[in-house]
């Protein structure tokens, strides 16, 4: 519960996307790439990483056309919730 006048301590957006891995930002040069007829190639070179990356990441999430940032986003982004629940049972273990 939080009181009038007190402080909050409310991270609306904490998460943050591992190293090597693209960000919305990046997502978004993806689709402006798409947008404007980039090859695959073109577009890894301007994100600095590889096309089989890129390609992996089109045909994962609709393909060339039909390729929507936020979904995708959102899809790692849920994927990446930690921690697992297997990991908190110890009887998975045992």
């Amino acid at each position: 519960m939080v009181r009038r006048g007190q402080p909050t301590d409310v991270r609306l957006n904490a998460w943050t996307f591992a190293k090597g891995r693209l960000n919305v930002h990046q997502r978004e040069e993806m689709l402006l790439g798409l947008h404007h007829g980039m090859s695959v190639r073109a577009i890894a070179q301007a994100l600095g990483h590889a096309p089989s990356m890129v390609t992996k990441k089109l045909v994962g999430n609709g393909g060339r056309g039909s390729y929507c940032l936020w979904p995708s986003h959102q899809r790692v982004r849920i994927g990446t919730k930690r921690p697992n629940a297997a990991e908190l049972c110890s009887s998975a273990w045992s």
